[in-house]
């Protein structure tokens, strides 16, 4: 018999959301880990009114910023306060790493 797969529905952070609720940083709410895309993903909340939960799929250079600051063990990136920043691109605004706020926390 063939095993199933239940397919599920998340949410993930976008550029354009980002853009339009004037968002700055995220807070890590669970600890990173690999989705099925072999990607590091985790539940973030921003700081827009509404204090926004949300999955963050990080994208290369949010992973090796983290890295270069937090280390490898993604144990040790939960509840840390990311600044993020757009860029933007040929698909609309992009989610980055604030590297120069990063690295002035402490």
């Amino acid at each position: 018999m063939k095993k199933m797969t239940e397919a599920k529905l998340v949410r993930t952070i976008r550029g354009d959301f980002v853009k339009a609720n004037s968002i700055t940083e995220f807070v890590i709410q669970s600890v990173p880990d690999y989705n099925q895309y072999k990607k590091l993903q985790c539940s973030i909340q921003c700081n827009d009114k509404d204090s926004t939960k949300i999955e963050w799929q990080l994208n290369t250079q949010a992973n090796d910023s983290l890295i270069i600051k937090y280390g490898k063990q993604t144990d040790g990136w939960l509840s840390k306060t990311i600044p993020i920043k757009l860029r933007d691109t040929d698909k609309g605004p992009s989610i980055e790493v604030d590297v120069a706020k990063l690295e002035a926390t402490l």
